[in-house]
């Protein structure tokens, strides 16, 4: 690859800013309508934060409003649209952020799915200097590198997972905290009774809700997930069965070969990939 091939493909990799507003105002009467199906170039994701009256985002044929203090995450060339609508006689201020580089439409598309394109930072968040801080680095006269453009937006973007998760925690029960606490760390080698301590419900309630919400016991649900692991490592990488364990959650090796042997009717040794000549 010659060195101009490689930089512009480290270009379209690296997570980088590949423009930003501040203080954008849109005046009463001003059209500010976009359309983002077909809208170039496709790998572009954007946080917009309406810092002063409201604006509408439409994705497929639901309409939601952005008002003032929100973030609006989308990305280009899907189907949705925002803007004023004509009867809004209002001022409008935002900021905002067109993010590029490898991933980073499927961050959003998570981020999406399970909060919503429209968010709500919590009070007293850090989350909009975050922002801002990612503007003044974007600038020509900043002279920021790749390596630490890249840094600083995938800790906006992870910032914006954390502030999110946080908020769903803040309205949750002890119950279903402590369920997404299992959910995310599946092979911590926990007890149920921890778990339930850490979070203030007992361990009764907890197995009850988890079982009515997964359809599965604590326990079986963890050692499936366990074992689905397991069989992944030991199918596709030449690691040591006994790290295999450790990192699967599982006790010992010996406690792994026996789940492997229960599951499969083979020891782990036949499931092993072939090492090349």
């Amino acid at each position: 690859m010659s060195v101009e091939g490689y930089h512009a493909r480290r270009e379209r990799t690296l997570w980088h800013v590949l423009g930003f507003g501040q203080g954008q105002i849109v005046a009463p009467g001003v059209t500010y309508w976009f359309e983002n199906l077909g809208r170039k170039p496709d790998g572009v994701v954007v946080a917009q934060f309406c810092r002063k009256g409201r604006i509408v985002y439409r994705e497929r044929k639901r309409r939601t409003e952005v008002p003032a203090g929100s973030l609006l995450l989308f990305a280009y060339n899907e189907d949705t649209a925002y803007g004023r609508p004509p009867e809004w006689r209002e001022t409008y201020v935002c900021d905002h952020l067109a993010l590029r580089g490898a991933g980073l439409v499927e961050h959003w598309s998570v981020l999406r799915r399970r909060f919503g394109s429209v968010l709500q930072p919590r009070t007293g968040s850090a989350l909009h200097e975050q922002f801002l801080r990612l503007c003044e680095m974007a600038s020509p006269q900043a002279g920021t590198g790749a390596f630490a453009m890249a840094t600083a937006v995938h800790g906006f973007a992870m910032r914006i997972y954390q502030e999110c998760e946080e908020r769903v925690a803040d309205g949750q029960s002890p119950v279903e905290r402590a369920i997404d606490d299992l959910l995310r760390h599946p092979t911590y080698p926990w007890s149920l009774k921890e778990v339930a301590l850490r979070h203030g419900c007992s361990r009764e309630h907890l197995a009850r809700v988890f079982h009515e919400r997964m359809g599965l016991p604590p326990h079986k649900h963890l050692a499936r997930v366990r074992l689905e692991r397991a069989l992944s490592l030991l199918r596709e990488t030449h690691l040591p069965v006994a790290a295999i364990a450790v990192q699967s959650g599982f006790s010992t090796a010996h406690t792994l070969a026996r789940c492997v042997r229960e599951a499969t009717g083979e020891a782990p040794s036949h499931l092993r990939p072939r090492k090349a000549l």
